[in-house]
């Protein structure tokens, strides 16, 4: 059947590609859909130049997303880094366009060369994807296709950057200088690894940018650099510790975050008025008086050695939250904290009271170990939600926590502390409750309120859960580090849709009646037990094994609905002899795994990726 022919329009002056001194070439390119595109080039572009003028002309649509591009000429695809020329193209010639299918299976099938050294196998198979971060690879022999929007680099080659790039990162090993880069405008995001100091003068960063990340050995000063107008978000890394006096921040900057280094005085500091959040790493401790923060300033966070006083600091009218880390010990009585402070974080060292110091509009608050001794004597305000509190030598049993309280933490201070859990009444309208670091106790004394959603146990918790009773609307439960027991006599609630065992955890599933409903399973880096004898869930849609898990899932039958599934270090079959599901959409491999990925994979499939090496997704 022969198509009604239709003209593509395409943005902007139909002008030619320019390349070196050479011949002008008029060009018909012709979809198999009977629409027809004319070009004039010169024989000194290349194959992806071409690609990429076509893309922008007739993958604009969105009928066309999901598919990619192949030009062929007599019979042949054309050669994406020859040049029009190299390959025979004359002036007049006929091109056809084909659209075909996108597969990330085929994409990684495509750059599993790159592996060992030798060049991309058809970067026309990469025209779909949105994401690639490459990492333990070099990405010098690979085209990158102009769909892509994200995009994670160790080192910065000879190849253009693609037009519609959104979010660039580089990798730790990364330190060039940028003068050689050309940003595309479109880029709205940009971080650096850990090795990259260099200097910003001069360097003309994308005018969209809206957010920028340094790495831990970033300090070169912003005195004279251009930030663009648009940045929103400015974050540091741990060794910036330069002056920002005479540093010109942009108007509309919202966020701005240092590192552990940063110690420098903020009071000659023009902070932007436009400033929303203010994170000061470990290492700041400079005197607060005299500087003059943004009146639009919400969020506002002191790291672990900060001790100044607040005496005759102002703080803005409407600050949300309220962090001070570790150190922090200063009294607060004549400090007026803000009516519409929200959150409130104090660290394990203060001490001092809290009576009428409160304001009414608090919801959340962290209180650490020194202030144990004052838990009793304390008046919560009226409208708290959150509470974070530790216990320690005094008694605390007949503490009455809010009634409004709906998310609960209690760290213990030593280990081998044992609670009276049997007078410890939960609020009931609890939703989550979280047991802090070094709790080791069995919870069998513990009425759990009926609405509780959530429950986690920190790294130290290693009991039996034998004689636990879940309440039945559970949804998420947590076992951290040190947890290595049977579940076998567990009663899972129906409703549980998470369930996270941590790193320690090697039990036999055998026998264990994991509920229908659970949605995630999180194995820990020990867990190394054969699934044959578990029984998955019909609705588990996410499986994760660390990287101690061994065992072959030739004989596992894995749930119908599951969507993504990641093996650790030490898992070296071959996925072709599993039966993957049909809704699969993520895998994840190891590092060092050597079985080939070019195997045929669900055709739902939007993810791969082998951990610190290569990551693809469409």
């Amino acid at each position: 059947m022969e198509h009604p022919r239709k003209r593509i329009r395409m943005k902007g002056p139909p002008g030619p590609i320019r390349g070196a001194a050479s011949q002008e070439l008029n060009l018909t390119l012709h979809g198999l859909d009977g629409s027809e595109l004319r070009l004039r080039v010169e024989d000194s572009v290349t194959g992806l130049a071409l690609s990429r003028r076509v893309e922008a002309a007739a993958f604009a649509s969105p009928e066309r997303r999901g598919t990619r591009l192949v030009l062929v000429h007599q019979e042949r695809p054309l050669e994406r880094r020859k040049t029009l020329a190299e390959q025979g193209i004359k002036d007049g010639a006929d091109i056809t366009y084909v659209t075909k299918q996108f597969s990330v299976a085929e994409a990684w099938t495509a750059l599993e060369p790159i592996m060992v050294g030798k060049p991309c196998a058809d970067s026309s198979l990469l025209e779909g994807l949105k994401s690639i971060a490459f990492h333990g690879v070099s990405s010098d022999q690979v085209d990158l296709p102009g769909s892509l929007e994200e995009l994670t680099l160790n080192a910065f080659g000879t190849y253009f950057l693609p037009s519609g790039l959104k979010r660039l990162a580089f990798s730790d090993e990364f330190d060039d200088d940028l003068l050689r880069i050309s940003f595309p405008e479109t880029l709205e995001s940009l971080s650096f690894g850990e090795c990259f100091n260099q200097r910003l003068i001069g360097i003309a960063l994308p005018q969209n940018l809206q957010s920028l990340t340094f790495g831990d050995e970033f300090n070169r000063s912003l005195r004279g650099v251009a930030l663009p107008r648009s940045l929103r978000h400015l974050t540091f890394g741990a060794a910036y510790d330069q002056s920002l006096t005479g540093v010109v921040f942009p108007d509309g900057l919202e966020t701005l975050s240092f590192g552990v280094c940063f110690s420098k005085s903020l009071q000659p500091v023009t902070l932007p008025s436009s400033l929303q959040r203010l994170d000061l790493g470990e290492t700041f401790n400079q005197s607060l008086e005299g500087v003059n923060f943004p009146g639009n300033l919400q969020h506002l966070s002191f790291g672990e050695r900060f001790r100044q006083s607040l005496d005759h600091v102002f703080l803005p009218r409407r600050l949300v939250s309220l962090s001070f880390g570790e150190e922090f010990n200063r009294c607060l009585q004549q400090v007026t904290l803000p009516s519409s402070l929200e959150s409130l974080t104090l660290g394990d060292a203060f001490q001092h009271s809290l009576d009428g110091i409160l304001p009414p509009s608090l919801t959340s608050l962290t209180l650490g170990d020194a202030f144990e001794a004052r838990l009793k004597t304390i008046t919560f305000p009226p409208k708290l939600r959150s509470l974070s509190v530790c216990c320690g030598d005094h008694p605390w049993e007949n503490l009455t926590f809010p009634a409004t309280l709906e998310h609960l933490t209690i760290e213990v201070v030593d280990d081998f502390l044992e609670l009276n859990l049997k007078s410890l009444v939960l609020p009931e309208n609890l939703q989550s409750l979280t047991l802090g670091r070094l709790f080791n106790q069995s919870l069998a004394d513990l009425a759990l309120p009926s609405r509780l959603q959530s429950l986690t146990f920190g790294f130290g918790f290693n009991k039996s859960l034998e004689h636990l009773t879940l309440p039945g609307g559970l949804k998420t439960l947590t076992l951290n580090d040190d947890f290595n027991q049977s579940l076998v006599s567990l009663a899972f609630p129906p409703c549980l849709e998470s369930l996270t065992l941590g790193h320690d955890f090697n039990q036999s599933l055998r026998g264990v009646r994991l509920p229908a409903g659970l949605k995630h399973l999180t194995f820990g880096d020990t867990f190394d037990r054969s699934l044959e004898e578990a029984s998955l869930p019909t609705g588990l849609e996410s499986l994760t094994l660390g990287d101690s898990f061994s065992y072959p899932l030739d004989k596992v039958v894995l749930p119908e609905g599951l969507k993504s599934l990641s093996f650790g270090e030490n898992w070296m079959h071959s996925l072709a002899r599993v039966n993957l599901p049909p809704s699969l959409e993520s895998v994840t491999v190891g590092e060092h795994y050597l079985e080939s990925l070019a195997i045929e994979f669900p055709a739902s499939l939007k993810s791969l990726t082998m951990t610190d090496v290569l990551h693809i997704s469409s």
